[in-house]
């Protein structure tokens, strides 16, 4: 019996990506200073959690305070039940709609990377271009091509987070005439765990 918990225990782990989980760390973290701050019970009532959505988003955008809330009742959950429900109270969600209307700013996008840019940057290479150089063409082509994020091209800086499971490993590259592929061996959005296999196809 002691095994089969410690093996749900170690499930439960895993339930969330590295990243994820890190965020919704941070996200009770606020959650828990906000209310010794202020002296309030942890038990997120639709009152408390109303009073963290406001605090909150004098500080930072209410788009972000709309994702500590997920992050708060992923975590709090199992502590307090309701939460959820709560979350999705009349006065949570007004209070929300409310701050995004007082503080919320409009969406800054970065423009689309266009074909245009992958010539101009491929232009730009040295006559003899170095190995870093080739990598970094490679990784934007397929990542166009591809359509991948950039957390599945790259391996993060932040220790904690580097899963050598995500890792593209060279041998997984295939090239044939009218393509090439390569394994994506893991990645946030697998929730069966059985990989992708990415196909880019050649474009005379």
């Amino acid at each position: 019996m002691e095994r089969l918990i410690h093996e749900c225990s170690i499930n439960l782990g895993l339930a969330l990506d590295k990243s994820t989980n890190q965020t919704y760390s941070s996200a009770v973290n606020s959650y828990v200073t906000f209310c010794d701050l202020h002296r309030l019970a942890l038990d997120p009532t639709p009152d408390t959690l109303s009073l963290f959505v406001t605090f909150m988003s004098a500080h930072i955008n209410p788009r972000s305070v709309d994702n500590y809330l997920s992050g708060i009742c992923s975590v709090l959950e199992e502590y307090y039940p309701h939460v959820r429900q709560h979350r999705r109270s009349r006065l949570v969600s007004r209070t929300l709609k409310g701050a995004k209307r007082r503080y919320g700013v409009p969406v800054r996008r970065k423009l689309a990377l266009t074909r245009a840019d992958l010539q101009s940057t491929l232009d730009s290479l040295p006559s003899h271009p170095t190995h870093d150089d080739l990598l970094f063409i490679a990784q934007l082509f397929d990542g166009f091509y591809g359509l991948l994020h950039l957390g599945e091209l790259v391996w993060p800086d932040n220790t904690s987070l580097r899963e050598f499971d995500k890792v593209t490993l060279h041998t997984s590259v295939k090239v044939a005439d009218s393509h090439h592929s390569f394994e994506l061996h893991r990645h946030k959005a697998d929730a069966q765990f059985e990989g992708s296999t990415i196909i880019i196809q050649r474009a005379d």
